[in-house]
């Protein structure tokens, strides 16, 4: 029993003192870089539904404020956030959809706001901080946004993010990397539209 209790100590101040270094380092480490980019696969759980939807896409990220998420099954789908704008063009109903960044994104808001050099600990706060199987686990409470009600992170060795798992008030979106790559260059990310899609703009 008295050798638990030690480990249990032992364990907590561990992760006490450890308190938000790894995001810390994976932060710093960001603001080194001009770009990421990386392949993932994506699990929503949605309430009401009994199986879990799943997306296989890629995302390219480029400073200052470029994002774009490609969906490439089960269906395809493009995704492109500049600055304030975003487009998501779908190749199948031939239609893309101009407006302005909705707060919704939450993936996209919280890449925006790495992108730019920002901490997460302007919007969230870390409630813990922990080595697991799969790397350090980075549990995160928003300030503010009450329709989320976490976002978890985890980070691998050289800061590679390996999963980013957000809980809703009814769904859960979950991205495992297969691939997270650091980038020392500008990427050009645009959608090149065929001339006869239909642009909506919102």
């Amino acid at each position: 029993m008295g050798k638990k209790i030690i480990l249990f100590l032992i364990l907590t101040v561990f992760s006490i003192s450890t308190a938000g270094e790894v995001l810390k380092s994976f932060e710093e480490h960001l603001k080194k870089v001009k770009s990421v980019r990386g392949k993932f696969l994506q699990i929503t759980t949605i309430e009401g539904f009994d199986e879990p939807q799943t997306f296989i896409g890629k995302i390219y990220i480029t400073k200052p404020d470029t994002l774009k998420i490609i969906y490439k099954d089960p269906f395809k789908q493009i995704i492109l956030v500049k600055g304030s704008q975003s487009t998501i063009y779908t190749p199948e109903e031939k239609q893309a959809i101009i407006s302005k960044l909705s707060e919704d994104f939450i993936i996209v808001k919280i890449f925006k706001h790495l992108i730019k050099n920002k901490s997460l600990k302007e919007i969230f706060k870390v409630k813990e901080e922990k080595k697991t199987k799969e790397g350090v686990l980075i549990v995160l409470e928003p300030i503010e946004d009450k329709e989320i009600k976490k976002v978890e992170l985890i980070i691998k060795n050289k800061n590679k993010l390996y999963k980013l798992k957000i809980y809703g008030k009814d769904s859960t979106v979950e991205l495992q990397f297969a691939e997270f790559e650091y980038l020392d260059k500008k990427l050009e990310l645009n959608i090149d539209l065929p001339a006869d899609v239909e642009i909506i703009r919102q």
